[in-house]
Formats: structure tokens, C-alpha cells, sequence
């Protein structure tokens, strides 16, 4: 049987946790005492506006060092074709 090596078990988990959703969790919050308590509702909203921002970020860096990878990888086997070796591009 042949084993994974650690890097790409590590590597394929925090692929498929960096996926995972968080719908539906909400934080709790202990208003006693706070002079602010009444900005609670505006502060959700904000908090959760930003993270569904940061998670469209997320997506678009994932998606740019995927093309970015590719366009290297072609980049690098013409440059290798034009020197006699691709392989080494």
C-alpha cells in the first residue's frame, strides 16, 4: 500500500476546509452592562457584509494563482522548448 506523504494530506485538508461554509452560526453576544448595546444589529450586519467579502476575495486569489500557476507552467515549457527542452522549462 503506498502512503501519502504529510504535505499532501495537510495540503488537500486545508483545501477542502477552506470550503466549508458557515451559514446559519451567529456569535454570542453579552450586551449587560454596555452602553452600546443598541448597535448590536448594525454591527451583525456590517461583520457579516466583510466576510462575505473576504470570502469573495478568497476566491479570486484562489482563481488568480490558478491561472497564474498555469500561465508560469506554459511560460516555462516554451521558454524550455526554445532552448531544447521543454522538460526543463
Amino acid at each position: 500500500m503506498h502512503k501519502l506523504p504529510f504535505k499532501s494530506i495537510l495540503a488537500t485538508s486545508l483545501l477542502v476546509a477552506g470550503c466549508a461554509t458557515t451559514t446559519g452560526w451567529t456569535p454570542t453576544v453579552d450586551t449587560y452592562n454596555d452602553p452600546n448595546a443598541f448597535r448590536l444589529n448594525q454591527d451583525m450586519q456590517e461583520c457579516e457584509q466583510l466576510a462575505s467579502q473576504s470570502a469573495s476575495t478568497l476566491k479570486d486569489t484562489a482563481k488568480g494563482a490558478a491561472v497564474g500557476g498555469l500561465i508560469g507552467a506554459a511560460g516555462g515549457a516554451a521558454i524550455g522548448a526554445v532552448v531544447g527542452n521543454p522538460g526543463t522549462g
